[in-house]
């Protein structure tokens, strides 16, 4: 399950209870506590997940590393050989250790090179989820203070939507491209659905009237481009102003001579891009006398919501790009905030831009080139490479799907927890994992650094594909994965999906691993239904404690459970059940579960009030970091841990 904040509404109530490092004797636990606790194992703590990759890419040159439903994308050298450029190439626009990266990639190859390479070159990857509102995005890089972002192809245009919102973001890039061309039949990312609005009669006149109150007083015609249905054209008529209703862009500069002002009301959002409308506000500039106006009416903002697919364009961007770009440009933002009878209109804005005394574009005379394109990742240049070091975060990753708080995670704790998993559960370059957690959920972690590690190989699926368990469960038998790692609800709707239809062979799954959530009494029995072969393992831990910090095999389900118990702690990991005092539970005493060891995170990266009331030293080890969860735990005689409740 997830220990994260999410969990507490509200600001923590309830702060640490204050105790000297030191002052608490191990020996205060339970000995049936003490001994799951006796978990330090050594492991290569000096290691970082790129040393791992080297090392898989060593010992697994040609196995595939990278596969998708059409085939091997790229072995595990090509991989190691591709990410290390690619790191070299972002270092040169500023990618160092500890340097935030934001990720904004469908589950295909080339996003995973460009984590990897985020990585390789000491920086530490933010992802990003398509499905987020752009707000929400927003906030996050913002309180992390990202300035740069990857966007997958299909995503550009989010891509920039997140970036033009987001104050000093001047750097967004293209996923690098394949070593080799996508094979046919690979699947992309669907276009986000774009939603209809439908107006009023009454809001229709109240935006007419709105926009004709945009339009200033001048003496010569006003030439309106996409006319429509004509009611804005009519208007102005019935106000004594000349009108010259135009269909196409074209059009304007067969009129724009006599004209001072040009509006384009509800037809930006239609423009193919950014480039585009510059190109037209330049041609309109360069026709209208000096203090001519453009009046855009109906312009969407990203963090609206509205109609994605369209052209929408953040408000701060004509302030902070467009205006610098085009300096003879006189500007005014207009919002609609407080006008009504607007109907869904009433969240868009405007802008009435005045063109000054500058000089005419010409030869010698370049303007700026504005796009809503990212850079080439490709075409970067090259720098030397700072590698991470083992105290370098190498990912932050929000709490929950519905907080913006963040935690960094330490490459020496995934190292940590790729050499206990791996060594556990017998992970080698035979197995195949179906990497189905979103990137924004750390279990996808596990899936790219633990399997890689391994010399394994990562089946990837488009967004698209994973959205839809009959597709699932088709690729999952027909590439014999041997892996699978998920929540029990999406685990669930895969048995109901291979239940439905005979689908091959399934003999080759031997080992599934469910977390976040709790898992039904009856998973191990509809497992085995359906994989004959797979063993069950239930995982519990959160984004604080680097994916997953206990596990509990099952092997049976015992008729006295009302719940598979929760389990013990992995290897450096420690699980403190205590009192509000702070001192330790008795076995079968709830209490609040904390968790200590090289797991633990250092701090949330965007809270500290929050980072005060979780994160501590532990005081039975001062120089290891105490994280206190949401969670009621009790240690049971059996010598495992069961989950009670949450505070």
């Amino acid at each position: 399950m997830n220990h994260g904040p999410a969990a507490v509404p509200g600001s923590p109530a309830q702060p640490f209870p204050v105790r000297t490092p030191g002052s608490l004797l191990a020996s205060t636990f339970p000995d049936l506590v003490a001994r799951a606790n006796a978990t330090d194992r050594p492991y290569p703590a000096e290691l970082t997940i790129p040393d791992l990759l080297d090392a898989a890419a060593w010992a697994h040159g040609t196995a595939p590393a990278l596969r998708t439903a059409a085939g091997v994308a790229l072995s595990h050298r090509e991989l190691a050989e591709a990410t290390r450029v690619q790191a070299a190439q972002l270092a040169s626009v500023g990618v160092g250790p500890g340097v935030p990266v934001a990720v904004l990639v469908d589950h295909e190859p080339a996003g995973v090179q460009a984590i990897i390479a985020i990585v390789r070159a000491g920086g530490c990857y933010v992802p990003l989820d398509p499905r987020w509102p752009v707000a929400r995005s927003v906030e996050l890089l913002v309180s992390l203070g990202v300035t740069r972002l990857v966007a997958g192809q299909g995503l550009w245009r989010l891509g920039w939507e997140i970036a033009a919102s987001v104050p000093g973001m001047n750097t967004v890039l293209s996923t690098p491209g394949y070593l080799r061309p996508a094979a046919a039949g690979v699947e992309t990312a669907a276009r986000p659905y774009a939603p209809s609005y439908h107006c009023t009669a009454e809001e229709v006149l109240a935006y007419i009237e709105h926009v004709a109150g945009l339009i200033p007083p001048s003496d010569g015609p006003v030439v309106e481009v996409g006319a429509g249905s004509g009611l804005l054209a009519r208007r102005l008529t019935e106000q004594g102003r000349p009108v010259v209703a135009v269909d196409e862009i074209g059009g304007i500069l067969d009129h724009a001579g006599n004209a001072q002002v040009v509006v384009l009301a509800g037809t930006v959002q239609d423009f193919p891009s950014i480039g585009y409308l510059a190109d037209v506000l330049d041609t309109i500039a360069d026709a209208l006398p000096v203090g001519g106006s453009i009046v855009l009416a109906d312009l969407i903002d990203p963090s609206s919501g509205q109609s994605p697919g369209s052209l929408r364009i953040p408000r701060r961007w004509w302030a902070s790009k467009y205006v610098m770009a085009r300096p003879g440009v006189g500007i005014h933002v207009r919002t609609r905030t407080g006008r009504t009878g607007l109907g869904p209109l009433a969240e868009r804005y405007d802008v009435v831009l005045t063109v000054g005394p500058r000089p005419k574009s010409g030869p010698g005379l370049p303007r700026v080139p504005l796009t809503d394109q990212p850079r080439a990742w490709d075409a970067l240049p090259r720098s030397a490479v700072a590698a991470p070091s083992p105290a370098d975060p190498a990912y932050a990753i929000t709490t929950s799907a519905e907080s913006p708080t963040a935690v960094a995670i330490r490459h020496r704790s995934v190292v940590n927890l790729v050499d206990w998993f791996n060594r556990r559960h017998e992970v080698t370059h035979r197995d195949l994992i179906l990497q189905f957690a979103g990137l924004t959920s750390d279990l996808s972690v596990y899936d790219l650094f633990g399997m890689l590690a391994a010399g394994g190989s990562v089946l990837l699926l488009p967004e698209v594909a994973l959205a839809h368990a009959d597709r699932v469960a088709e690729v999952l038998v027909r590439s014999g994965v041997t892996l699978w790692n998920s929540g029990p609800t999406a685990f669930t709707a895969l048995l109901a999906a291979l239940a439905a239809r005979p689908l091959g062979d399934r003999s080759r799954m031997r080992r599934v691993f469910l977390s976040r959530e709790p898992v039904p009494l009856t998973s191990f029995e509809e497992m085995r239904r359906q994989f004959p072969n797979a063993e069950l393992v239930t995982l519990g831990g959160g984004p604080e404690t680097c994916i997953w910090s206990n596990d509990f095999p099952v092997t049976r389900v015992d008729p006295a459970w009302t719940t598979v118990p929760y389990g013990r702690p992995i290897q450096n990991a420690r699980y403190y059940v205590l009192r509000d005092d702070g001192t330790p539970c008795d076995v079968g005493e709830p209490g609040t579960l904390h968790i200590a060891g090289d797991c633990v995170a250092a701090a949330y990266l965007n809270d500290p009030v929050l980072t005060a009331a979780r994160f501590r030293p532990d005081a039975w080890r001062p120089a290891s970091t105490m994280f206190r969860t949401a969670s009621r735990a009790a240690w049971t005689h059996h010598g495992w841990l069961e989950l009670v409740g949450h505070q």
